[in-house]
């Protein structure tokens, strides 16, 4: 008896967790100044299904890299969940993550890998290699509403998921130029399976909003310098259409829209086309392949100035 009435408390622990962090971390970004500077590499941290959608991420159904963009989904998946992510333009820079999450939590890890630079004397002679590299540290919770006792039977609660996430960043550089600092996400969901209106052309519809960097500590490096971590409210949403079409926009708080489009022609196949605006345009395209319990993703990204890039990711889920 005492072993059951444990397990029915434990299913609410991922909810209680996130709604008390998150309206505490919502409260505290109304409490503290914003801050100016980018601090962070983390927004690389996007799966090949969405860098194929133009870098959407906010609002479309997705797996445990949810942990980085939107942790909210994390309230609505099921089972368990692991993603491995690598992207690469060539000669210049590399990075990647990896991610797994079960019962509305998750955990993973991005990094981010600038290579060396070769150090030289005024001579033109080598002396030396610059490097730069980071390591990010995510840990994530969602919840969906519907989970609470009270509001198990409201249709409403079901469709309201929060999450919550925290985050820490590590740089490796020379010698005195390492750093460290954390900083906070929250997030709000709005997802309807199959919604109650223009149906049956409607499969899904989805809305989310990001809180980034809602509470921070600046990142600091050993030079005693001191880097803030910018705060944004970022929004983004999507519609599947006869369970064959997604169309997805975000709108990020840097300027950024991102869009989307994904065709399943066949139930194992997925095509991919989007495009990033903002003081740069990039276009993007891309393939997925479903095979039972397993999904492989592959993107090209362009980008007017630097190598374009090829990006691959595998999810397995049980």
């Amino acid at each position: 008896m005492v072993i059951r009435v444990l397990g029915q408390k434990a299913r609410y622990l991922p909810f209680v967790v996130t709604l008390g962090m998150a309206v505490g971390l919502s409260l505290g970004a109304l409490a503290v100044d914003s801050y100016a500077q980018v601090g962070s590499t983390l927004d690389l941290a996007v799966c090949a299904r969405s860098k194929a959608l133009g870098g959407v991420t906010l609002g479309i159904p997705a797996n445990c890299e949810s942990v980085f963009s939107n942790p909210a989904w994390l309230g609505y998946s099921e089972g368990v969940s692991v993603l491995s992510t690598v992207g690469l333009r060539p000669g210049i820079c590399g990075c990647g993550h990896i991610a797994a999450s079960a019962g509305g939590f998750g955990l993973a890890m991005h990094y981010f890998d600038f290579g060396s630079i070769p150090k030289t004397d005024e001579f033109g002679n080598t002396i030396g290699e610059l490097s730069y590299r980071t390591i990010g540290l995510v840990a994530g919770a969602g919840a969906v509403l519907g989970d609470l006792p009270i509001l198990s039977d409201s249709l409403v609660a079901e469709c309201v998921g929060l999450g919550m996430s925290l985050k820490l960043l590590k740089i490796n550089t020379v010698d005195p130029g390492d750093g460290l600092g954390f900083a906070a996400d929250s997030s709000f969901l709005l997802h309807a399976d199959a919604p109650p209106f223009l149906q049956p052309m409607l499969s899904c519809i989805s809305f989310g909003i990001v809180m980034e960097n809602v509470l921070s500590k600046p990142i600091r490096y050993d030079t005693g310098h001191s880097e803030p971590w910018d705060r944004e409210v970022s929004i983004g949403g999507s519609i599947e259409l006869a369970d064959q079409w997604l169309l997805a926009l975000d709108l990020v708080g840097n300027g950024c829209v991102h869009m989307g489009l994904e065709w399943i022609p066949v139930s194992m196949l997925a095509v991919r086309v989007g495009a990033q605006v903002g003081d740069l345009w990039m276009l993007t395209t891309g393939l997925g392949l479903r095979m039972e319990n397993t999904q492989l993703d592959l993107a090209f990204c362009t980008h007017p100035y630097l190598p374009n890039e090829l990006c691959g990711s595998v999810v397995v889920d049980w």
